[in-house]
């Protein structure tokens, strides 16, 4: 008998799909779960074949939050390197580097734009991330980068950091393909 995966990760191109895999328990994050996002979100930091993440749950429900069943028997779970805001897990995601779509997101990255049946969701949200996974990885890696760090600041500070960014980008940005991406986003757009 094969043991349950806590993740299943699935390839399609340059994006990789994960899915967290505890529907019986609506994904829940226990121990067994959190440990394998981290092995998992720090394999695929490395991976220079993935541009893009798209993070998704099995069954009813994306992530129910922490396992409170787990929460229960160990109340030290949030504490010391467990599930809490500084745990391995969440500095995993943080430090990947690499856009990681879900529905929220998406909302902060504009990618909500039409509603779509829950049968095709999966394969919509992989069509999103596939085109931007097309896109200039040093840019996208610059914009995720900018979005970790700006989110840990004041309003006032964010904005400074995303102009002095700004512009240390366009000093080294190379616009020589610039004309054939535009072209491509207005034939992407039509198709729509």
């Amino acid at each position: 008998m094969t043991q349950h995966q806590p993740i299943i990760v699935e390839y399609h191109g340059t994006v990789a799909l994960v899915t967290l895999n505890r529907p019986e328990a609506y994904n829940a994050l226990n121990h067994d779960l959190s440990t394998a996002i981290v092995r998992t979100f720090d394999e695929l930091a490395t991976n220079t074949s993935v541009h893009v993440i798209v993070l998704t749950g099995a069954g009813k429900a994306f992530c129910a939050g922490v396992d409170l069943k787990e929460l229960t028997a160990n109340p030290g779970v949030l504490k010391d390197g467990g599930m809490g805001t500084n745990s391995p897990m969440v500095r995993a995601l943080r430090n990947c580097g690499k856009p990681i779509i879900d529905a929220e997101t998406a909302m902060a990255w504009g990618l909500v734009n039409k509603l779509c049946p829950s049968d095709t969701l999966i394969e919509d949200t992989l069509a999103a991330a596939q085109q931007i996974a097309e896109s200039n990885p040093q840019t996208i890696s610059a914009m995720r980068s900018l979005m970790n760090d700006g989110d840990l600041l004041a309003l006032g500070d964010a904005l400074e950091l995303e102009g002095a960014r700004g512009i240390a980008y366009l000093e080294q940005a190379d616009f020589s393909q610039m004309e054939s991406r535009l072209q491509a986003l207005r034939s992407r757009a039509q198709s729509t």
